[in-house]
């Protein structure tokens, strides 16, 4: 299996729930195992399950720390040898979680998963990303950016632009909002609407969008809140859509769509929840 296939992979077991777990299995292509809900936990390369008592040993390995203290000096602390493995152990669990999290939202637009891990000492075994847009490798726990192994400042279009983009999808609540809200949420509904929808389907969308151009009074605030209801149920109709769409398909193009898809389709939800907070 190609590193590209293992990507999809993991990415499709992400998506159904599975966790990544911060050791690899010993097949030696460096390939995260993968844990589900239910405790099984598997290998996407051999596509094998591992026995259960390998099983827990990979959920609760530790890497062995070499120390050079003496037998004397350890002796006098048994006390904080024997809590300090506890607090590791979830920390490393907390992190493992993190990590699948972000990785399977990186996954999801495109970002390709490497078979190195970071070599930060606070990153247990993260698999390091890269963006296909840059080259540069990234951990998404301590978002290091690296370059032939080597430590790099990261570029503003692997983290920044991302960010910023993210904050600008963001439409502040002012006295002013209403209508930037209600053209966002027009927007959204016509630029990313399902192709599959009919044209009744989505001129009833987004005619449902609510217009908050004209001033306040009393008529148009009730008028508005019902338009504002009426766009709520035309986008809670697009994602149960995509919902649909996302359950019988293994497609990757066609899950990223989607889910890129629905969350603008979530933003837009938003959108719509502050406008009817100020009506």
């Amino acid at each position: 299996m190609s590193n590209k296939n293992i990507s999809e992979a993991l990415g499709q077991y992400l998506l159904q729930g599975y966790t990544m777990l911060n050791t690899v299995h010993d097949c030696g292509a460096g390939v995260p195992l993968m844990r589900s809900r239910a405790g099984e936990v598997i290998c996407v390369r051999c596509i094998n399950n591992i026995p259960s008592k390998d099983a827990e040993v990979a959920e609760n390995q530790v890497d062995e720390i070499e120390s050079d203290i003496d037998e004397d000096t350890a002796a006098d602390e048994p006390e904080q040898a024997s809590t300090s493995a506890p607090t590791d152990s979830k920390a490393r669990q907390e992190q493992s979680s993190r990590a699948s999290s972000l990785i399977g939202e990186k996954l999801l637009q495109g970002w390709a998963m490497l078979n190195s891990v970071c070599s930060n000492d606070t990153c247990y075994g993260v698999p390091l990303l890269r963006n296909p847009k840059d080259r540069r490798e990234y951990c998404v726990i301590c978002e290091r950016a690296y370059v032939d192994g080597e430590e790099v400042p990261p570029s503003p279009t692997l983290v920044d632009h991302e960010k910023e983009s993210a904050n600008a999808r963001r439409v502040p609540v002012e006295e002013s909002s209403n209508q930037s809200d209600s053209r966002a949420a027009d927007t959204v509904i016509t630029s990313i609407a399902p192709a599959t929808l009919d044209d009744h389907e989505m001129s009833t969308a987004v005619s449902a969008v609510p217009d908050t151009t004209t001033p306040r009074t009393t008529h148009t605030n009730t008028s508005t809140a019902t338009a504002v209801d009426d766009a709520i149920q035309a986008i809670t109709a697009l994602l149960e859509h995509d919902t649909k769409v996302l359950r019988p398909t293994t497609d990757h193009a066609t899950i990223v769509e989607a889910c890129q898809r629905m969350e603008s389709l979530a933003g837009a939800l938003e959108a719509l929840a502050r406008v009817k907070t100020m009506l």
